[in-house]
């Protein structure tokens, strides 16, 4: 078998389709709408790929299938295309390999290590210090893509070995960055609030903080943050980005249309050049903040108290 980045002309009869969704033979994918068979659902793609390594029927499902193939880059995609070219070699990776896609799909802080891979795979596409930097330039979408799969396919499996200082430019700055967070949250920055029965958890605090790392902290799917700043107060709620996702043993809360509670927050709110709007769901990290009139973070006449209360009985009055 190969490795084909997703395109409209590829032979989708010969083909395993692994993370993302799309027309192919074989789907292995947490995606919205996967077609993964039933025994093998897992609740990173690469855990769907690793427990099809592990199927004394595999060969089945693998006859006549001649390509690996994604729609998009990043670390569980690698990994899962990466595990069904070379089943047997991934299996004794298991426990590398399941943590790196999580750290890398659901942002989870699961070892240093799966931390820091995840930062190399992302620093190759999205970082000027990219090793690949100059040959991506010109490159449309496919070929870009392709490009970067093969590289690091290519590097696998030593990649996972010598990453940390073969790569240390694309994780160090970043990773130093999330330490600091996990840090000062650790030790008791900000004033956090749990509501258990709504699924909510509300952060106060005076610093900003990177959202993966408030998540990571808050051991909730539901994110209710007030920003102290200066000049007033800002606020947004998030979905965890989990939700997205079809899992099979991580217990999550439903995402829910805030489109009603937006438009309660804006009946309340005294500053008429500001609006209270509500992403579609559809999107990974689907928010709900106050912006202006050029759509930037706006600061709210509302006390904190009020908006908290609102939030907590709009999940209230759902979960009924």
């Amino acid at each position: 078998m190969r490795f084909e980045f997703y395109h409209p002309g590829i032979n989708v009869a010969r083909t395993l389709m692994v993370d993302g969704v799309a027309d192919s033979r074989l789907n292995m994918s947490h995606w919205p709408g996967n077609r993964t068979p039933e025994h093998l659902k897992a609740d990173t793609s690469t855990e769907i790929c690793l427990n099809l390594a592990a199927d004394p029927y595999a060969d089945r499902l693998f006859e006549n299938i001649e390509i690996v193939s994604n729609n998009h880059f990043d670390t569980d995609g690698l990994l899962s295309s990466w595990t069904a070219l070379h089943p047997k070699e991934a299996l004794f990776h298991r426990e590398f390999l399941v943590a790196a896609a999580q750290a890398g799909d659901f942002g989870w802080y699961t070892t240093p290590q799966a931390v820091k891979f995840d930062l190399v795979v992302s620093g190759f596409e999205g970082s000027d210090r990219s090793p690949l930097h100059n040959r991506l330039a010109g490159l449309n979408d496919t070929q870009k893509y392709q490009l970067l799969y093969e590289h690091l396919l290519g590097e696998m499996p030593g990649l996972m070995e010598n990453f940390e200082s073969r790569y240390r430019d694309l994780w160090t700055e970043e990773f130093k960055a999330l330490e600091q967070a996990r840090s000062a949250l650790n030790n008791g920055a900000g004033q956090w609030r749990h509501h258990p029965a709504e699924g909510l958890a509300v952060f106060q605090t005076d610093k900003e903080f990177p959202l993966t790392s408030r998540f990571n902290h808050a051991s909730s799917d539901r994110l209710l943050t007030l920003l102290n700043s200066p000049d007033g107060l800002r606020c947004e709620f998030h979905f965890d980005v989990i939700t997205w996702f079809e899992t099979v043993h991580v217990q999550k809360k439903p995402r829910l249309d805030l489109t009603p509670l937006a438009s309660q927050l804006n009946a309340l709110e005294k500053r008429g050049e500001v609006t209270w709007k509500a992403d579609p769901l559809e999107e990974l990290y689907p928010c709900l903040s106050l912006c202006d009139g050029n759509g930037n973070s706006a600061n709210t006449s509302l006390p904190a108290e009020s908006i908290e209360n609102a939030f907590v009985s709009f999940f209230r009055a759902a979960e009924r």
